[in-house]
């Protein structure tokens, strides 16, 4: 019998597709690799029952289709494995695999499945090590109804530190901090997101530690968010709309987080916030909100919201009770782009095209700029007049991400004593980050009302 070819023999692009990814092992061997995993004797312990020979076939294989590429380990001893920009586009089809799986292949989980080793190793890449205490935490597990051919990975532990997680198969010598027992299934079952920790803890499944740690636990393998994950809405500033989160969307997307980018009709303060208020109030708790510029403005109104856990504020406005976008524009010296703000006959405001290329999407492609252009969405006066009333970041954990700008007037930002200062990009705020969210200052929230001490609080731009 001759051998099988892999080729599908058609030029659909799915069938070359498939002939890359669709191989036995290949899409697992490219998830380790993309949660973070580069070394080879990793990525195996992620795939454990890959032979190691098929596992290095796979790997080259991969690399001769330009999905990965090897790079000289930075301590010079042997090599790892990265994504490509191909490997790197993988990402939203892992995403949506993942998703797909998560909706429709949950009854076919049997026992044999129930891996004790590949949870752990799965725990292990989810820690937050931000919120971790400044010294080591050691976590036992003490697994029950594991399949009789994985006994041997009945205990496990983690040793948690902010330099990185350790996989413990045996006892580490080292005095224990949390020992947690329980079903293995009702532990994939909360990994996988089908089960919330709360509903379990301290009944099915067990914690033998003291109350801080108990307590400290679920956020630090994030266990208290969805699918370890947050949902995230998206909150574009003046003369904008949703796309203009185009290139952060698939980013967070391939994250597996839940986004949703919302259209503001940007006539007016109050119908703004009822936007957003409605998308947070559809929106799988807790939520994300992401301001960007005049959207900071939304979110400082409508983030207390009951649902939403934190804000975050890209080169955005961050109001003061009473206070509003265009208010900030008395307390700074006039920027170029003001000169480019042009009212209609209804308060409707436009930005000229000299003003979009020059000074609000300077650093965009002449493509871009022309598409900006001729798409900006009008915004009434009284949508940057609109005041704030109570402002979340009072009360919910806040942050700031801000960057340079090309104008020769830099924005003031700061605390309201304007002790620091710095400058903004306006053509960033056309096209953030995707790691904007990684990048931040933390400001936490003041239980004495006071504005805190990293606070956005006078930006010169919309």
């Amino acid at each position: 019998m001759g051998r099988m070819s892999a080729s599908y023999g058609q030029f659909c692009p799915i069938a070359k597709a498939s002939e890359i990814f669709a191989t036995r092992w290949t899409p697992l061997i490219v998830r380790e690799v993309m949660t973070g995993v580069h070394s080879f004797n990793d990525i195996h312990r992620g795939v454990p029952l890959i032979s190691r020979a098929v596992l290095v076939a796979r790997l080259r294989e991969l690399e001769d289709h330009g999905v990965i590429e090897r790079r000289p380990r930075a301590d010079g001893a042997g090599h790892e494995y990265w994504l490509t920009p191909a490997g790197e586009g993988l990402r939203v089809v892992m995403h949506a695999l993942g998703q797909w799986g998560m909706t429709y292949t949950h009854d076919r989980i049997k026992r044999s499945d129930l891996d004790p080793a590949l949870l752990i190793w799965g725990l292990r890449k989810r820690v937050d090590l931000s919120t971790l205490p400044d010294r080591r935490v050691v976590l036992r597990f003490e697994f029950s109804g594991v399949p009789a051919s994985r006994t041997k990975f009945r205990i496990m532990g983690l040793i948690l530190g902010r330099s990185g997680v350790d996989v413990c198969m045996k006892d580490p010598g080292f005095a224990v901090d949390l020992t947690l027992r329980g079903n293995i299934r009702d532990y994939v079952e909360v990994y996988l997101g089908h089960t919330k920790w709360r509903d379990v803890a301290g009944t099915a499944l067990q914690l033998d530690s003291d109350l801080q740690i108990a307590r400290a636990f679920p956020v630090w393998l994030r266990f208290e968010t969805v699918n370890g994950l947050n949902a995230v809405i998206l909150v574009h500033g003046a003369w904008a709309d949703g796309s203009s989160w185009a290139k952060v969307i698939p980013l967070l997307i391939s994250r597996g987080v839940m986004v949703t980018a919302i259209q503001m009709p940007l006539a007016g303060f109050e119908g703004d916030v009822a936007t957003l208020r409605r998308a947070i109030a559809l929106a799988e708790p807790p939520v994300v909100l992401v301001g960007h510029s005049y959207g900071g403005a939304v979110i400082t109104e409508a983030g207390t919201e009951e649902n939403v856990s934190a804000l975050v504020y890209i080169a955005a406005f961050a109001p003061d009770a009473g206070e509003s976008a265009g208010s900030f524009g008395q307390t700074v010296e006039p920027v170029p782009m003001g000169a480019a703000v042009r009212p209609d006959a209804e308060a409707f405001l436009k930005l000229t095209e000299k003003g979009i290329r020059q000074d609000f999407a300077q650093d965009l492609s002449d493509v871009e700029q022309s598409v900006l252009f001729a798409a900006q969405a009008p915004t009434a006066g009284a949508s940057l007049g609109g005041t704030v009333s109570r402002p979340a970041w009072r009360s919910k954990p806040s942050w700031y991400l801000c960057r340079q700008r090309r104008s020769r007037d830099p924005a003031r930002v700061g605390a309201d004593d304007g002790a620091a200062h710095g400058r903004l990009s306006c053509g960033d705020f056309l096209k953030p980050r995707g790691d904007a969210l990684a990048s931040r200052r933390h400001r936490r929230p003041d239980p004495a009302g006071r504005p805190g001490d990293v606070r956005v609080a006078r930006l010169a731009l919309i």
